[in-house]
């Protein structure tokens, strides 16, 4: 019983350390959809990173084609750096 007891516990720990990781993770991705100039290019960032909507989503919230939809997505990536451990 107490080895399960301590198995619990480590877990929880576990848990908690990586949702911990998580959060700063999405406020790293905040910040770097953030530093993007152009509030259009934020917005489908946002939809699509933090909202996680599907591109004919956003196609369809922004009233733009998908092929445009695309456009503007590799154009807001070309403005931000992407560690290399990500990559």
């Amino acid at each position: 019983m107490e080895d399960a007891i301590i198995k619990i516990i480590d877990l929880e720990n576990e848990i908690n350390q990586d949702m911990m990781k998580l959060v700063e993770l999405k406020k790293d991705i905040i910040r770097k959809i953030k530093a993007v100039e152009s509030a259009e290019l934020q917005t489908i960032l946002e939809l699509r990173y933090l909202s996680y909507m599907r591109w004919e989503e956003i196609a369809i919230e922004l009233g733009y084609g998908i092929d445009n939809v695309f456009r503007l997505h590799r154009n807001a990536l070309d403005e931000i750096e992407i560690p290399e451990r990500i990559q």
